[in-house]
């Protein structure tokens, strides 16, 4: 069942390599589950059980040239300027098919922001807006 929930991620445009590292510290390796009715996201290293309703998240480079048929990639396609403040992104989904992503989703733009006034915590939250956005797309 694990191969039909996991989701491969992509970030494209991030040049701005702090949020590049952030996002994908708190995506790649993660599972996300409800358990009483909460959304949980953890890293793949606690997970103890396989529940058919478990989303698990990988980087797409881990994905080699013989992907198989089925294979979902979700793609996160960040749009300039960037700011401690906020970001915008576009998030589409694709399923690998006759040797080619086909695209079946696309919510357009999305746009999170910090609403912290301490500077260090500004790309924290914006991080974690931009995982659960992910998470939440993938259900």
């Amino acid at each position: 069942m694990k191969e039909a929930n996991t989701y491969y991620i992509e970030l494209v445009n991030c040049t701005f390599d702090s949020l590049n590292k952030a996002v994908s510290n708190g995506i790649y390796g993660k599972v996300s589950f409800y358990k009483n009715s909460q959304l949980q996201v953890l890293s793949m290293n606690y997970v103890t059980d396989n529940l058919p309703e478990m989303h698990y998240f990988n980087n797409v480079n881990m994905l080699n040239n013989n992907i198989e048929e089925g294979t979902k990639k979700i793609q996160i396609t960040f749009i300039d300027p960037f700011s401690y403040d906020s970001v915008k992104y576009k998030m589409q989904k694709y399923v690998y098919s006759n040797r080619q992503w086909i695209k079946n989703s696309d919510i357009g733009i999305v746009k999170s922001i910090s609403n912290l006034v301490r500077p260090k915590n500004k790309l924290t939250e914006l991080t974690e807006g931009i995982v659960m956005n992910i998470v939440h797309y993938s259900y």
